[in-house]
């Protein structure tokens, strides 16, 4: 009979904890502190999407999606290219959260507000 090793089971746990944590914040709404009441480009869009201005400008065009600035950023929202975009070939660079594209999404229904 074998001896049950503690000590390896307690590696194995405190990895897999590693690893939850890790992980991109995609918990559900409930789980989380998201205000969504009133939100705007300067405050809290254009943080979002400045680490996506380096590959999406109008010299490099990546996808030929650009998001420089707040017009190209609303037209982008409103022909669905960012959240297309978000959600396939660049979700694995995109380093927001669940919370992020919720506040995009309010922006939107909002009126774009600056």
């Amino acid at each position: 009979m074998r001896k049950f090793n503690y000590l390896k089971a307690l590696v194995f746990v405190i990895v897999g904890l590693l690893a939850l944590s890790c992980e991109k914040d995609e918990q559900p709404i409930a789980y989380q502190t998201c205000d969504t009441s009133v939100v705007s480009y300067q405050k809290d869009i254009l943080p979002i999407i400045s680490s996506c201005i380096y590959c999406h400008n109008s010299t490099t065009k990546a996808g030929g999606v650009i998001l420089e600035d707040y017009l190209s950023i609303r037209n982008s929202t409103l022909n669905g290219e960012l959240f297309r975009s978000i959600n396939t070939t660049m979700k694995k660079y995109f380093y927001g959260t669940y919370c992020d594209i919720l506040k995009i999404k309010a922006w939107m229904n909002q009126g774009f507000k600056n």
